[in-house]
């Protein structure tokens, strides 16, 4: 990849529209604490793909995830698939982003 082309990706997504910042205020919005917030709270707000957790029902069920398998979530984002995973399954999950900003404001939302 050339160094034009991976400053125009991660320049993308650091102004995405599924940011930290968005996150936390739709969720403020709809009622949840701030200084509580479950992975249900954010459920709504933090995935970019399409399905939503019926999406990834069906492809932990068809792979077999369980408590005790390491789950790599490849361009994992806001990590809102890694905590649906974590808190249906119980599984461990790494998330791998290439934008830092992504990384910084997926691990606060999963603390």
């Amino acid at each position: 990849m050339s160094a034009p082309l991976a400053t125009d990706l991660v320049s993308f997504y650091d102004t995405h529209p599924i940011n930290e910042r968005e996150i936390l205020a739709k969720a403020e919005a709809a009622g949840a604490s701030l200084e509580n917030l479950t992975q249900a709270d954010l459920a709504a707000f933090d995935r970019d793909h399409y399905g939503g957790a019926d999406a990834l029902e069906q492809l932990a069920d068809a792979v077999g995830i369980e408590s005790q398998h390491h789950v790599l979530d490849v361009c994992s984002g806001m990590g809102g698939p890694a905590r649906w995973l974590a808190s249906t399954r119980g599984c461990h999950v790494t998330g791998l982003d290439l934008t830092l900003s992504r990384v910084e404001g997926a691990a606060r939302l999963a603390q």
